[in-house]
């Protein structure tokens, strides 16, 4: 009896161990990089998306696997390191190419090369900086970047995929934001 009671307090203790280590480890894998770029990554999808397959692979073990409970709980705790490992891969080998800094230094850079004065404008608000795009469950991010430069006096804004690196310049309908915190010279 005794030995009975200390292999469901190991089991317990395991099963909390692995719930903790999906809901608090599993998130900041995929939260940690998101500051970096400006809260644009769809790090959520990515989430949802290990913690479906895992619920999946445990549901296959507990069904059609005939052993112990414990080797139940380690397999399934090898699936789940195995599939968010993957997806974890997946997401990070899809991160953007730039940062929103990085983004308007190469667009900066690019303007000066034709040998005007450029001055780089950095938006106060946040909500300045980003167009907003559509969810995508496989892409790490569909927004991109509004970059706001005066070009020898003139406004220009350009929309920049921090994923590709593709810039377009906008029209001068495009909003042009009331505050910035920063000129930098070109």
């Amino acid at each position: 009896m005794q030995q009975r009671s200390k292999s469901h307090r190991t089991m317990y203790a395991l099963t909390i161990l692995y719930v903790l280590l999906i809901a608090v480890g599993g998130r900041l894998v995929f939260a940690w990089p998101d500051r970096k770029y400006m809260g644009i990554l769809n790090n959520d999808s990515f989430y949802m998306m290990g913690c479906a397959w895992s619920v999946l692979g445990l549901i296959l073990i507990c069904t059609f696997l005939r052993t112990s409970k414990i080797r139940k709980l380690l397999f399934t705790y090898m699936i789940t390191l195995i599939i968010f490992g993957a997806i974890s891969a997946y997401y990070y080998n899809g991160l953007p190419k730039y940062t929103y800094e990085q983004a308007a230094d190469a667009v900066a850079a690019s303007a000066a090369l034709s040998g005007q004065r450029v001055q780089l404008q950095l938006p106060r608000y946040r909500s300045d900086m980003l167009a907003i795009g559509s969810d995508t469950s496989m892409k790490t991010t569909s927004h991109s970047y509004y970059i706001y430069l005066l070009v020898d006096g003139k406004q220009v804004a350009y929309r920049f995929s921090p994923l590709s690196g593709a810039c377009e310049r906008l029209d001068h309908a495009a909003r042009w934001p009331d505050e910035f915190i920063s000129f930098e010279v070109r």
